[in-house]
């Protein structure tokens, strides 16, 4: 299944999805994600984790985990720190928790919100960190 075919696929799913280069830009997003965060190319032009997000700390816990991932050739041995990140039974798969994102508004207030996300980041078998 390519890419553009499982994002298809994702589209109707409620959770966002977002694959990236090897630059860390955005190169498809799922249909919850834009609704939520915005349309793609809001975030092709920049590094995903600049885009996403306001505060350093979160930039930095972002990028260290997907440039971790990224510079591995196997995704599962990349190591994390438990006490910010956490490993699932999916050793590929690797969390960062509370990064605070600016959203879309809710449809009837017209006023951008803060929330905070735990995003998993994982390395497709074609290289894409997911």
């Amino acid at each position: 299944m390519s890419l553009n075919d499982a994002f298809s696929y994702l589209s109707t799913s409620p959770l966002c999805f977002v694959a990236l280069d090897s630059k860390g830009h955005a190169t498809h997003i799922s249909g919850a994600f834009e609704k939520l965060m915005g349309p793609l190319y809001k975030f092709q032009e920049f590094q995903f984790c600049d885009a996403a997000t306001e505060k350093n700390d979160g930039k930095e816990k972002m990028r260290d985990l997907i440039a971790g991932i990224q510079s591995t050739a196997d995704a599962a041995s990349y190591t994390i720190e438990e006490k910010e990140n956490e490993t699932f039974s999916d050793p590929n798969k690797h969390r960062v928790r509370n990064i605070e994102m600016l959203t879309l508004a809710a449809e009837t207030s017209g006023i951008p919100m803060k929330r905070h996300f735990n995003w998993t980041v994982g390395k497709g078998g074609d290289g894409t960190v997911l």
